[in-house]
């Protein structure tokens, strides 16, 4: 099946169009490297989000409790979770950074109530803050969660409750896969947000934060949504390492490629019936092919010794005479064994 034209060879991308200086097959990558970064947008049914925590509420001591002027109709609550659907319509590239911010400090101060709830009661806090993170704009959700009381430290071994790393700590030692979707989707949408301060935040903390998340991609619990979330954190750190943007004053920065290119290889091994989530994995092999490319040589030959070829050379051999996305998968495919082959002088 020709998929990018030529007699192509799906395993290796060879075809009769030529050969490289070093004897390789000649291919144009048409997937790889990937430097857009994405993000989870959707705004949830608002009312039902509105019962279920009040439902919560109801449910827990007085201490932690919001009071009725937080609950009253209309109030605070209310009114913050009005102002997630404007988040979101205006999340857009440097739209997001240019208008006037959303998300006010009072608001963060009441998601922060909710951020300390049980780990059983914490997933529709967790839900605000995947939105109110992408409040690009100057002094808005994004800048006042990114402030070091309010995000906290993703590399203490026990983050303080009330902040970000706190409550994505509290979420991925839970066992709800819905705690841990949306600890996924806000770590993905912090690392692609239009405020400077959370990002460089997200980015400086990558490693700890991938040590903390990683178990997630391969738990028996973990769903489709939890490994697409998973997918999707993972395109952006490698956008984020092709760019070269990770800190390079954090020493564990170096070990972000190595760490997200293992991630990557244990969602895929998670994945009993690949071409059922077909775009959880095509944006894995996207992220792992842009690792791969800004790693070179020493990167290939690890994941060549890590076996990745043979992993998804049986994804590739899967998708084969499939529809539109199952092409994708086969493109990419090529994509990523192409640059190892390349970079470690063997064939695959």
């Amino acid at each position: 099946m020709s998929i990018t034209g030529g007699g192509v060879d799906p395993f290796t991308g060879g075809s009769s169009g030529g050969q490289t200086s070093s004897g390789f097959p000649a291919h144009t990558l048409a997937h790889i490297p990937c430097h857009t970064l994405l993000t989870f947008d959707n705004v949830p049914n608002l009312e039902a989000l509105g019962r279920k925590i009040r439902e919560f509420n109801a449910a827990l001591s007085s201490p932690q409790q919001l009071s009725e002027t937080d609950l009253a109709a209309g109030g605070p609550l209310d009114a913050l979770l009005q102002k997630l659907s404007k988040v979101a319509a205006a999340a857009t590239g440097a739209a997001a950074a240019a208008g006037a911010p959303i998300v006010s400090a009072a608001d963060v101060a009441l998601l922060r109530r909710m951020l300390v709830w049980p780990p059983d009661k914490v997933f529709p806090a967790l839900d605000i803050a995947r939105l109110a993170v992408l409040d690009g704009a100057a002094g808005g959700g994004g800048d006042l969660l990114a402030a070091p009381a309010v995000a906290g430290d993703l590399a203490a071994a026990a983050p303080t409750p009330g902040t970000l790393a706190g409550a994505l700590a509290a979420a991925a030692a839970s066992a709800l896969p819905a705690n841990h979707q949306l600890a996924l989707r806000l770590a993905a949408n912090a690392s692609a947000a239009a405020s400077a301060p959370l990002r460089r935040w997200l980015l400086a903390g990558a490693s700890p934060l991938l040590d903390r998340l990683a178990p997630l991609l391969a738990a028996p619990t973990a769903t489709k949504a939890v490994r697409l979330s998973g997918a999707v954190l993972l395109g952006n750190l490698a956008a984020a390492v092709g760019l070269r943007q990770l800190p390079a004053e954090v020493p564990q920065s170096g070990d972000v490629p190595l760490q997200a290119l293992s991630c990557g290889l244990e969602l895929l091994g998670a994945c009993a019936s690949p071409l059922e989530e077909s775009d959880g994995v095509y944006r894995c092999l996207v992220a792992m092919g842009t690792l791969l490319v800004a790693g070179g040589a020493d990167l290939c030959q690890i994941a060549k010794d890590l076996d990745i070829n043979d992993r998804i050379h049986a994804i590739m051999t899967g998708a084969r005479g499939g529809g539109a996305a199952e092409q994708k998968l086969l493109q990419v495919g090529i994509d990523v064994t192409s640059v190892i082959a390349r970079n470690t002088g063997v064939k695959v």
